[in-house]
């Protein structure tokens, strides 16, 4: 019986000394890059995107899923309900598209007003599932332990920086966008129908964050590396990609000051490796007990485990090992160059404030994660009995510390949010006595002075 999990075998060609060609060089780096997924089960990954989605929707309490969050009313949904048909898609905001966000505020659009609360929520949660699927999916080649696959997509649900100002919100859901699109540039689908999907991923990440730029190296390799008929995926995300970026470099946009190099390494190591193993609280109680250079231990500690896991695992996990690391580390420097209108990571009193601009972390964080979870996989290939489980086990002591201690934030984000149908509801009563033109607020989160302003045409229907 043919093992699907194990690399493609691949052909030498060249002179009878049995040197290896150029050509099959490369393709063995395509089969150990961009594995050959084998089938999942449709219902394999349906159960994992809606467990994922209902775990990242209640990261918020019951009674905070009715709200609105930023971004998601003052700026799509408002510009979505005073616009005519689809013209707000493709309309740039902070310099950039937001095409995601966008869409969801449009099927909002088309509803009731006082659903839009939850039509956001869910959405939210709803991407988090996606990008949960596409680890089960897409990684299976690469992660056939359905442990480390399944523990890598819980991660994507509890990752830390997912409950604090991401959390059920649609204005943040693209750096869950840009992980999904990771996989699904890394998956390799056996028929024409099988780059649907991962095609979309990767469109709808590179038209809503330019951000996404990180995977062009990801894109590039498969054109390289692969055959023809599997460009499809990378010529889709090159194709966004282009036409977001010329947008980002036809607009203007604030960034704040730029960090020390120092400083970003630090800031890795704090608010990525450190979050990523022990979460937001441990992270806290180890700066704390030891300040800095209990911070930088971690980091390099991790760093050296991380190191020695690639080699000792097999040769072809040890691509997608340094990828996924060099990845998380190439966008969190990107992030702290580029922050909007903030210093990041943050400098002096707010340093080792993990709330702050958590956002930023989600992608790194998740990206480090992989690479532990597949390194892992490539030490336990190597062991047996009590030593393999060992190492599995370990592997997922991080995404139970998640779930444990930093699954709700402390404190509630929303808790001083009114419920979006109660701002409605409001809203209604004050146009009653007014025409449809007379201009109202509607209170959002996070607090004052986020309020959507509509007419009372809009918020009565009329």
């Amino acid at each position: 019986m043919v093992n699907r999990d194990q690399p493609v075998a691949t052909e030498r060609t060249g002179s009878s000394s049995g040197r290896t060609s150029s050509p099959t060089a490369r393709r063995r780096l395509g089969d150990w890059l961009y594995r050959p997924t084998p089938r999942t089960p449709w219902y394999e990954g349906a159960v994992v995107l809606l467990l994922s989605a209902a775990v990242a929707l209640f990261r918020l309490p019951p009674g905070r899923l009715d709200t609105i969050w930023a971004e998601d009313g003052v700026v799509f949904l408002r510009q979505a309900e005073e616009s005519m048909g689809l013209g707000p898609l493709f309309r740039p905001y902070s310099g950039y598209l937001h095409l995601l966000p966008r869409l969801v505020a449009e099927v909002a659009s088309w509803l009731p007003l006082h659903l839009a609360g939850l039509v956001f929520s869910i959405s939210a949660a709803l991407v988090v599932g996606t990008a949960s699927w596409s680890v089960w999916v897409f990684g299976r080649a690469h992660l056939p332990s359905p442990w480390l696959r399944g523990g890598l997509a819980a991660a994507v649900a509890l990752v830390p920086a997912g409950g604090l100002e991401a959390a059920d919100n649609v204005a943040n859901s693209h750096w869950f966008l840009i992980f999904a699109a990771f996989w699904a540039l890394i998956g390799r689908r056996r028929s024409a129908w099988g780059h649907v999907l991962p095609a979309l991923i990767v469109m709808l990440a590179a038209l809503s964050d330019p951000l996404a730029v990180v995977l062009l190296p990801l894109a590039l390799g498969r054109l390289v590396l692969l055959p023809r008929r599997e460009w499809w995926v990378a010529g889709t995300y090159l194709i966004a990609m282009t036409v977001q970026l010329i947008v980002v470099l036809s607009a203007e946009r604030t960034t704040g000051a730029r960090p020390a190099a120092m400083e970003i390494a630090f800031g890795y190591a704090l608010r990525v490796v450190s979050t990523s193993i022990v979460g937001n609280g441990g992270t806290q109680r180890l700066v704390g007990a030891g300040g800095r250079e209990l911070v930088w231990t971690v980091g390099v500690v991790v760093a050296a485990a991380l190191l020695v896991a690639l080699l000792f695992s097999r040769p072809e996990r040890r691509p997608l090992i340094v990828t996924a690391a060099v990845a998380s580390v190439g966008l969190f420097c990107v992030e702290s160059l580029f922050a909007l209108n903030v210093e990041y990571p943050p400098a002096g009193a707010l340093a080792n404030d993990l709330h702050l601009s958590a956002r930023y972390t989600i992608v790194p964080s998740l990206l480090l994660l992989s690479a532990l979870a597949v390194a892992a996989q490539g030490v336990a290939e190597r062991l047996s009995g009590s030593w393999r489980a060992l190492v599995l086990v370990t592997a997922l002591v991080p995404v139970a510390l998640m779930a444990g201690f930093d699954y709700r934030s402390e404190p509630d984000p929303r808790a001083t949010a009114p419920e979006w149908s109660d701002s409605v509801e409001g809203a209604e009563q004050e146009c009653a006595a007014g025409g449809p033109d007379q201009v109202v607020v509607l209170p959002i989160a996070p607090t004052e002075p986020w309020a959507v302003e509509l007419t009372c045409g809009i918020v009565t229907g009329g």
